[in-house]
């Protein structure tokens, strides 16, 4: 029998930095893993695993007057955490 299971994605903050005060952190990289750690022991005590983490990349398009202004395609690329457990 296959398991089978339900999958949640929560998108991380683009600036992270701004948290720094929460984690008592000074160095970018304890403030992330600060605020990382703190979302997968939060989603652990509500029965979600850790599964992944993943890139998402969504490209906007410009409506018509964009266009007619010169703006270009942007694309912007978001950094997921990826959870998941057991359907019942």
């Amino acid at each position: 029998m296959q398991n089978k299971w339900i999958y949640k994605v929560i998108a991380i903050p683009r600036d992270i930095g701004i948290m720094r005060k929460m984690f008592s952190a000074k160095l970018p990289e304890e403030i992330a893993a600060g605020y990382i750690e703190q979302i997968i022991n939060d989603m652990a005590q509500h029965g979600w695993e850790y599964y992944r983490a993943d890139e998402c990349t969504i490209v906007e398009r410009p409506g018509c007057f964009g266009m007619i202004f010169g703006r270009k395609e942007e694309a912007y690329t978001y950094n997921m955490l990826v959870f998941r457990r057991q359907a019942n």
